[in-house]
């Protein structure tokens, strides 16, 4: 496996190669690779963010893909990791994942989070578990063993999300406190379980 950072354009036609293959059959690919090429855009065209993007590839073909992502607006020694791409492959994996730590370490950066494509207002996650429902249209399409991957890096925290576009929301309303349910019926809102 050869890894190595590389120096990013707006045309990651091998970042799209390999999303393709992964994820082409999915309903809602073309729609999900507007917006991954959206984020990976905003990182290129940001004046508030640098941008090291890391290359795994075997016999000259893209086989994983990892970002190292700096943004002067976080704190001191803080920075993000994203645009995760990997086999299911625990050395791959962790090839991938010792460059990104020795990346980061170079540029003084000691707090990692992520994964996060470009910011935090663009498509981010990994999936712990699910219903295997479809991927719903603005989800990103990634793989379930992306989470024990990562887990095993030992994070600080975790933070766990609820997809709402499901049949069944109690887990969801059950995360509103109830002096939010008093916050929205005091301006209008109503919601009915």
């Amino acid at each position: 496996m050869d890894i190595k950072t590389y120096n990013p354009t707006s045309s990651n036609l091998e970042l799209n190669k390999l999303l393709r293959e992964k994820y082409g059959n999915n309903k809602n690919f073309d729609y999900f690779l507007a917006d991954f090429n959206k984020s990976f855009d905003f990182c290129l065209d940001n004046e508030n963010i640098s941008f090291f993007p890391i290359t795994g590839t075997e016999n000259g073909r893209l086989c994983a893909h990892i970002a190292f992502i700096i943004d002067k607006r976080l704190p001191t020694g803080e920075a993000f990791f994203g645009f995760l791409e990997i086999p299911k492959d625990v050395s791959i994996f962790n090839s991938l994942w010792e460059s990104l730590i020795k990346e980061a370490r170079s540029l003084g950066i000691s707090v990692l989070k992520g994964p996060v494509n470009g910011s935090i207002w663009h498509q981010y996650r990994c999936i712990k578990e699910s219903d295997n429902s479809d991927f719903f249209k603005t989800e990103l399409l990634c793989e379930s063993y992306y989470y024990d991957l990562l887990i095993s890096k030992n994070p600080n925290a975790e933070i766990e999300y609820y997809s709402a576009s499901r049949e069944k929301y109690d887990i969801v309303l059950q995360m509103i406190s109830q002096d939010a349910y008093t916050k929205l019926e005091a301006v209008g809102f109503s919601i009915i379980n």
